[in-house]
């Protein structure tokens, strides 16, 4: 089978089959590699005591900074996300996002809340947050979905005041560090 069936055949699964593994001998297609270019890192901040949501800083965003679609925010309990906060951010013109920017928890000044205020995070709870974007393709020729996800959780310090945890993912243990958080497992 030459690289350009190939090739096709890979396409056609992508948009039938989304979970499925397309692997070419070569090792040039994959959706696993597909999936991986969507979903990138985001960052979240501390500004006063609440999370501020970043995309990551990289080339590509340094290049072209992703046009935003939506803000949501997340609650995870027990293998669940639920949706406690989405911002709608599509608007003429559109709210780009360069990696030294970041949008407060609550902050609507961007756009339009789509699911009410936002609710008061808690100290021990573990949340997460993605931005659905799109950058523009190389070569101008349209754009590409990006979306940026991250995972929070809060603590308090000696003093009461709310700290807000980035929970990375570590590679060496291969599990996010929830236990920054007073959480073991993790959601």
């Amino acid at each position: 089978m030459n690289a350009r069936v190939w090739k096709t055949l890979c396409v056609l699964l992508v948009a039938m089959l989304p979970l499925a593994a397309c692997v070419s001998v070569r090792g040039a297609w994959s959706l696993q590699a597909i999936h991986q270019g969507i979903h990138q890192d985001g960052r979240v901040q501390q500004v006063g005591e609440l999370p501020c949501f970043a995309v990551a800083d990289s080339a590509e965003t340094r290049q072209a900074s992703p046009k935003l679609a939506l803000l949501d925010v997340y609650q995870r309990i027990g293998g669940r996300a639920d949706s406690i906060w989405a911002l709608g951010l599509s608007g003429n013109p559109p709210v780009s996002l360069t990696p030294d920017a970041c949008i407060v928890y609550g902050d609507t000044r961007l756009g339009r809340e789509l699911t009410g205020p936002a609710p008061t995070l808690r100290s021990g709870v573990a949340y997460s947050f993605w931005f659905n974007s799109d950058i523009p393709a190389r070569g101008g020729d349209g754009w590409i979905n990006r979306r940026y996800e991250g995972y929070f959780c809060l603590t308090r310090d000696a003093a009461g005041k709310t700290q807000v945890h980035d929970v990375r993912w570590d590679k060496k243990a291969e599990k996010r560090r929830w236990d920054v958080c007073g959480i073991e497992d993790g959601p």
